[in-house]
């Protein structure tokens, strides 16, 4: 499998974990999947932050790659929801970089990080 994705039920949380090198219908695939979760989310919470693993994550190829350049477009018209990336290798800290690019996503090396940030108030999320 190229992705998990997971809800809690106590927590307004996407976490998801990348894997491998992408083809355009996995892309379409982790997107329909990824929506569903979202959809959930958003019925519940009315928000939703998204943690994300990375660590297994090709450099992906110029078409999945801007495919996840559109979505940061979408992504930047939801500023409520933050988004942190673990991810402990350079080339895809790198990547990740790229696609970042506002106060809500932010690249972190441990979990601990990640989960710290995503836990600690934000001017934009109502808590």
């Amino acid at each position: 499998m190229f992705y998990e994705i997971e809800t809690f039920d106590d927590s307004p949380l996407l976490r998801i974990v990348m894997r491998g090198y992408w083809t355009m219908a996995t892309f379409g695939d982790f997107m329909r999947d990824c929506g569903e979760a979202i959809q959930r989310l958003m019925a519940r919470y009315g928000r939703f932050d998204m943690l994300s693993y990375c660590d297994d994550f090709a450099i992906q190829g110029p078409d999945v790659s801007a495919a996840f350049e559109q979505l940061k477009q979408q992504a930047a018209e939801t500023p409520q929801n933050r988004l942190a990336i673990v991810t402990s290798k350079a080339l895809g800290r790198m990547q990740a970089e790229r696609l970042l690019g506002n106060s809500h996503s932010k690249i972190f090396s441990t979990e601990a990080a990640a989960l710290a940030w995503l836990a600690s108030p934000s001017p934009t999320n109502a808590r």
